[in-house]
């Protein structure tokens, strides 16, 4: 999808933003069916990974919260390919060390007082974050032109 996305960029601008935000939607659908068979199914998941009953009830809702990660992910990092699409590498990097900094001081933070929970909570903020930011300065900025 990647060198794709390049080539019909740098043949059409217009093109290839279209190209990107089609193929970037379809990925997103096809991890947030996955998700949610993963959240319908987590009992089973586990089950079939012989977890005792007492970790199954400690790991399911966090299973289903972590899958939150996943679909952020799935919206993030398409965000972070179109950057490098469009050239935007010196922005990308700013925000990369940014966001990371922020992660692990959240991680530190937040494992000391929520436990696996914190690390869950640390990254959605942080995959949130990126998001935020790669929208800002990769979609937000081609949005304008096309």
């Amino acid at each position: 999808f990647f060198p794709i996305a390049c080539y019909k960029y740098a043949d059409s601008k217009s093109g290839g933003f279209r190209f990107w935000k089609k193929y970037s939607f379809a990925e997103f659908i096809l991890v947030a069916v996955l998700c949610g068979v993963v959240y319908i199914f987590t009992k089973e998941i586990l089950i079939f990974f012989n977890a005792s009953t007492q970790t199954i009830i400690f790991l399911t809702p966090l299973v289903k919260f972590s899958l939150a990660i996943c679909l952020l992910m799935a919206v993030a990092l398409p965000l972070e390919q179109l950057m490098f699409i469009t050239g935007r590498n010196k922005s990308y990097i700013k925000t990369a060390i940014s966001v990371t900094t922020i992660n692990i001081i959240l991680l530190v933070l937040f494992i000391y007082s929520y436990s696996i929970a914190g690390s869950i909570i640390a990254i959605v903020i942080a995959e949130a974050l990126f998001i935020i930011l790669y929208f800002k300065n990769s979609y937000l900025h081609l949005a304008r032109k096309y």
